[in-house]
């Protein structure tokens, strides 16, 4: 006893009260445990599709790799199979990641997108029409939408989702 007799000799002393101690003690929060870093927004999963968590939207893992006119960019999403189309304008906009470091395409130019989604151009097509003989794409350089000749298929490309 004479230990903490003297403890709290030396607290009061000091101007602290040993059950004001042991009650900051008892009420104190415990130190917060290691925060769980968040899941990362794109994930690739095992058949080759990319993830995005925020949507839940499944990306094609690469584009067609190819110009494409917008027909054809069309029948090429079917034909990677059931539930496959092209994004609508919005989805694609979603992927687009304003100043990040993305992936080089064309030369000099980079894509802002995740670099788990292989591109070979930077303007896939949309779904979405602009009137009868145009439709949307993104240039992914900077993120902006651009209506487009659909019988044109310069630089186009077909970047296929799943909802």
């Amino acid at each position: 006893m004479t230990g903490l007799h003297n403890l709290a000799r030396a607290m009061a002393a000091i101007g602290v009260s040993l059950a004001s101690t042991l009650a900051w003690a008892q009420t104190s929060e415990p130190a917060p445990a290691e925060a769980t870093p968040p899941p990362a927004r794109f994930e690739a999963l095992t058949d080759g599709t990319v993830r995005d968590n925020n949507t839940g939207l499944i990306w094609a893992g690469k584009d067609n790799d190819g110009d494409v006119d917008w027909a054809a960019a069309q029948a090429y999403c079917l034909t990677l199979g059931a539930g496959w189309d092209l994004p609508r304008i919005d989805e694609l906009q979603g992927i687009h990641l304003p100043g990040s470091t993305g992936q080089n395409c064309m030369g000099q130019l980079t894509c802002s997108i995740t670099p788990l989604i292989e591109v070979s151009g930077l303007t896939p097509w949309s779904q979405d029409a602009n009137g009868p003989s145009e439709a949307w794409y993104l240039y992914l350089a900077n993120g902006e939408k651009y209506a487009y000749d659909i019988t044109n298929s310069q630089g186009r490309r077909a970047l296929c989702v799943r909802r």
